[in-house]
């Protein structure tokens, strides 16, 4: 081992080596040690050079390159020699490139995760240059995850689990969680079987937990499947698909059918209102934009006129079911 002494009484700065517990003066340097005061000691060692050199208050004291240097270590020891000593502000640095790797997991650099996005590691930095000058310490601090977002549920329909619709409309909702470094966004898709994307290719979301898409060309008895993406806060991902609904005519299973093809939609493209009609008796208006947000669900009863003043330019989708019947219009409101 090496060792570097600091003597109040002598006033000398000396570095040791020890070999099978035998203690070998290196170097004996004039440096002033008083009592009851505060020093900034630093102590490089370059197990490849062999130099040892030592600081106080960043002013080299003494140096003594070893030309057999030791090669590994695994501690370092704070000794008193005798006297009474405080020691504060401990830290041990490794020499670096101008970029390192640092190692992330249980047995990692950065042994823990965050907590809620906090803050998990900490990174310090310090530099020299070859006339022995210091710089500040620099800190980083860095929130950690190694492990991906977690789904608490995801439901077919706008609420509770579904099976069917009747409407040509797949919605789903979801709750997403990540103990770690929180949920960062979502990503929507839409098959035809679990693994497809067919209907609907992968689509960011953002935060919501809730997507509605409008079919444009509704199949029959087919059963869509949702996959959702759930990103967290790192940027890593876990997928998950929903159980599937079945879209239903409910012509086919004996409930009333409704001959829904004389509605108009007028005028159409549309400025600040539009017209429906062609409806007797109580029908359901259902609109969605271009990005499948929820813009209108009501009932009327026969003919509507419906102002679209604060709607924004681009095309809706308009689901008009009466019964179990449903048709889909399209509206463009410039």
């Amino acid at each position: 081992s090496y060792f570097v002494f600091f003597r109040e009484t002598e006033q000398k700065v000396q570095i040791y080596k020890v070999i099978d517990d035998v203690f070998s003066p290196k170097t004996n340097d004039n440096c002033v040690v008083t009592a009851n005061t505060n020093y900034t000691y630093r102590v490089t060692f370059d197990p490849q050079s062999g130099w040892i050199k030592v600081y106080v208050n960043n002013q080299l004291v003494t140096q003594w390159q070893d030309i057999e240097p030791l090669q590994s270590g695994s501690a370092i020891s704070l000794r008193t020699g005798g006297c009474s000593v405080d020691f504060d502000n401990l830290r041990v640095y490794r020499s670096r490139a101008s970029a390192v790797n640092v190692s992330v997991g249980p047995n990692g650099a950065m042994r823990f995760q965050s907590s809620n996005a906090a803050d998990a590691g900490l990174i310090r930095s310090m530099a020299h240059d070859e006339a022995a000058n210091w710089s500040v310490a620099g800190v980083q601090y860095y929130k950690v995850d190694w492990t991906v977002p977690e789904l608490d549920f995801l439901n077919d329909g706008t609420g509770v689990d579904i099976d069917t619709t009747f409407n040509p409309v797949i919605s789903a909702n979801w709750l997403g969680y990540d103990e770690h470094s929180l949920i960062g966004s979502y990503e929507v898709a839409i098959g035809i079987l679990p693994s497809l994307n067919n209907v609907l290719t992968w689509t960011p979301v953002g935060n919501v937990t809730s997507y509605t898409h409008t079919l444009s060309n509704p199949i029959y008895d087919q059963v869509y499947h949702v996959s959702l993406r759930v990103i967290n806060g790192a940027g890593l991902n876990s997928l998950f698909v929903s159980n599937g609904q079945r879209l239903v005519d409910g012509s086919t299973i004996g409930l009333p059918h409704h001959d829904l093809a004389q509605i108009l939609v007028y005028p159409n493209p549309a400025t600040s209102n539009f017209s429906i009609e062609g409806l007797e008796g109580v029908y359901g208006l259902t609109v969605y934009d271009a990005s499948g947000k929820l813009i209108m669900n009501e009932e009327f009863e026969q003919s509507i006129q419906i102002e679209c003043t604060n709607w924004s330019a681009g095309i809706y989708q308009l689901v008009i079911k009466q019964g179990n019947s449903f048709i889909l219009k399209k509206l463009v409101i410039e």
